[in-house]
């Protein structure tokens, strides 16, 4: 490019950065007037002196105060379209999961201090584990309310995905949550936690603490309440089982143990890498009568297995010595 050219050019940016200076300065110098409220015009000196201009005034101040006092619920509810659906609808949803995932860490630890205290309690002392069985029935109630709000807004959002503007959507969830809190609400505590996976989890911690044998079903050891029907055989009753702690494939006492997320059983997981390893193509659960496949990938870390196995293992050994304890008795008698 030419130097005059250039020049030019130069020139031009810097008058439009003078303009640009000017008009902005001017501007303050009108709004820094005191005395003047935003909204209102600006008024001549000769207006100042004749009066001319207050009706003007008493109209934008007039107009001011009806914008200060709007009412939102005069503003019209807006149809839902498609797209807020899945953008607006969708980051609430992730909100309910992310509050529920926080609720299903709080289980474990409930079920771990709950088998210290039954391991420990003396034999008429139940106040402690009551609030604790307490805790995870709030904790249960919790975490379904939060699966119903979830659920209602996944239907509002499969709606209005269907159809071009979805109205009163804020009247249909309200609706649609009411309902099936209601019916949750109104359902006994055998219908809540009977069949509940984290109820019977938190039991059994309690169970094993203090026994060997086989939990009895979970529902025998809720009272029952008037809507409980004694007879009804279509409730399909959970009930423990004894425990294993040998690893299926070191035969071994579990170290680190993992559990399978596909086939629900469980492994050490060096044992687990060591075998995973011997069968590239693809290695199946070693338990009896299953066929699933097999990683460390679709495991995850059993803490909960754990836990029982140390309180196993203490009370085996405890029973060890008892039995110690017994044969040196008779062989002094």
């Amino acid at each position: 490019m030419p130097r005059a050219s250039r020049t030019s050019a130069r020139s031009r940016r810097i008058a439009d950065e003078e303009e640009e200076a000017e008009v902005e300065s001017s501007f303050n110098r009108k709004n820094s007037r005191p005395g003047r409220s935003r909204g209102q015009r600006e008024v001549s000196p000769d207006e100042e002196n004749s009066g001319e201009g207050q009706g003007d005034e008493e109209n934008d101040a007039e107009d001011d105060e009806q914008l200060q006092t709007f009412d939102p619920s005069t503003f019209k509810d807006q149809p839902l379209i498609p797209r807020l659906a899945e953008d607006k609808l969708g980051g609430f949803i992730q909100d309910w999961l992310t509050l529920d995932n926080k609720i299903k860490e709080t289980f474990p630890i409930l079920n771990n201090i709950a088998g210290d205290v039954e391991e420990t309690r003396e034999e008429n002392d139940k106040k402690t584990i009551n609030k604790l069985e307490k805790a995870v029935r709030d904790l249960i109630d919790a975490k379904r309310e939060l699966d119903i709000h979830r659920d209602v807004l996944s239907a509002l959002q499969e709606q209005a995905s269907k159809q071009r503007n979805l109205e009163n959507t804020e009247e249909r969830y309200e609706k649609a949550l009411k309902s099936e809190l209601n019916k949750y609400r109104s359902q006994t505590s055998r219908q809540k936690y009977a069949n509940n996976k984290q109820f019977f989890k938190y039991k059994e911690s309690v169970w094993i603490a203090k026994s060997d044998e086989a939990m009895p079903p979970v529902k025998g050891q809720i009272p029952a309440e008037d809507g409980d029907d004694e007879s009804d055989d279509d409730d399909v009753e959970i009930g423990g089982a004894t425990h294993s702690y040998i690893c299926p494939i070191s035969l071994k006492p579990f170290v680190t143990p993992v559990t399978s997320k596909i086939c629900g059983h469980s492994y050490s997981r060096e044992a687990l890498q060591g075998y995973a390893a011997q069968n590239r193509q693809g290695a199946t659960c070693p338990a009896h009568g299953c066929n699933k496949l097999i990683s460390l990938a679709v495991c995850y870390n059993d803490t909960e297995l754990e836990q029982r196995q140390k309180v196993a293992l203490r009370r085996q050994r405890q029973r060890q010595k008892e039995v110690a304890q017994a044969e040196e008795m008779e062989v002094v008698e």
